[in-house]
């Protein structure tokens, strides 16, 4: 939780790309330092600098390519993080190991510049510890669109604008959908379907922002794409989901397909592109989503333990479309240097 890899996808070798417990905090700003720290909710700015939310030492980092310290931005209680346009920087704070509290948005004009937060909004009640946010920016219009999810909670859209965070959309309001438990939300950026994950391990879309529906994701005989997590290749269009239990491989699904979903096999005749993987169950949470994503040439990287181990340590499957399941590279986090 402490330190950050960077993976080179030509070698498949991960080196150090920031450790917490190296960095002296007075360098990033901040007047305190803890020797263990939380590390997560990261984002990318279009120049390539890292952001990320590290919450014992109540600040958001923000890393250069290089990974050397550019800034420490004080937050208490930093969740999660996304980065737009112009530097501008969205933050949900969340009360640590708190049963009572709220869950806030704030923007920040510039991360490059600002200390302090130009708006500040309500999102939820503290209701379940463990629980995390999600935030995402979408373009509608020309203008941003910010979701953000907590689990406990509906969804809620802010439009940003000259007035500031207004809430543009509450699915509170959705009658009968208003208590779904979100676990994720992931947005294909090319046709701006919206994906959301629950906490029953269902996948929706949403197509019409502007009057969203929640609409569950079937495969064949009307039988749900059941998935504790996705990943979206965009540029390959495919749709990677991992099942619902906590022991199960990654499946690869036509991301266009009209009506239901279709598998998309590779030469081996089947659309399970990993061997089982583990990742643990939890009480009250379900299956936690642990860490999955697609690298731009179809490459996966999950965390999770293979068959029955429980390990955490960052895997790496090379995409391969003559062999299944692809072969993974464990990347074992006390071992990189």
């Amino acid at each position: 939780l402490d330190t950050m890899l960077k993976v080179d996808r030509s070698s498949g070798r991960a080196t150090v790309f920031y450790d917490q417990r190296a960095t002296v905090a007075q360098s990033a700003g901040v007047n305190r330092k803890k020797g263990f720290s939380q590390l997560h909710g990261l984002a990318l700015d279009a120049d390539g600098n890292v952001v990320v939310c590290d919450r014992m030492n109540a600040r958001v980092l923000v890393l250069s390519g290089a990974g050397e310290v550019i800034r420490g931005i004080p937050v208490s209680f930093p969740d999660n993080v996304a980065v737009g346009a112009g530097g501008v920087m969205y933050v949900t704070t969340r009360e640590t190991n708190a049963i009572r509290g709220e869950v806030l948005l704030h923007r920040f004009d510039d991360w490059r510049r600002d200390t302090t937060p130009s708006d500040t909004v309500f999102i939820a009640r503290i209701t379940n510890a463990p629980d995390s946010t999600d935030v995402k920016i979408a373009e509608q219009g020309g203008e941003p669109r910010v979701w953000v999810s907590y689990p406990s909670a509906p969804v809620k859209i802010f439009r940003d604008g000259p007035a500031g965070l207004v809430l543009e959309r509450d699915f509170a309001e959705l009658n009968r959908q208003k208590n779904l438990a979100i676990n994720s939300v992931h947005v294909d950026a090319q046709t701006e379907t919206l994906y959301v994950t629950d906490a029953f391990n269902t996948l929706f879309r949403v197509d019409d922002w502007a009057d969203p529906v929640f609409e569950r994701c079937l495969i064949g005989g009307d039988s749900k794409l059941v998935a504790g997590s996705i990943a979206i290749d965009e540029r390959n269009r495919y749709l990677y989901a991992r099942g619902g239990t906590s022991r199960g491989p990654i499946e690869r699904w036509a991301l266009d397909s009209p009506g239901y979903y279709e598998p998309v096999d590779t030469a081996a005749g089947t659309n399970r592109v990993t061997e089982a993987l583990y990742y643990g169950w939890f009480i009250r949470t379900g299956h936690a989503d642990t860490g999955f994503d697609v690298a731009p040439d179809g490459s996966l990287a999950v965390t999770g333990g293979l068959g029955t181990t429980k390990d955490l340590n960052l895997k790496y499957f090379d995409r391969s479309e003559a062999r299944t399941p692809w072969v993974p590279i464990v990347l074992d986090t006390r071992a990189a240097s």
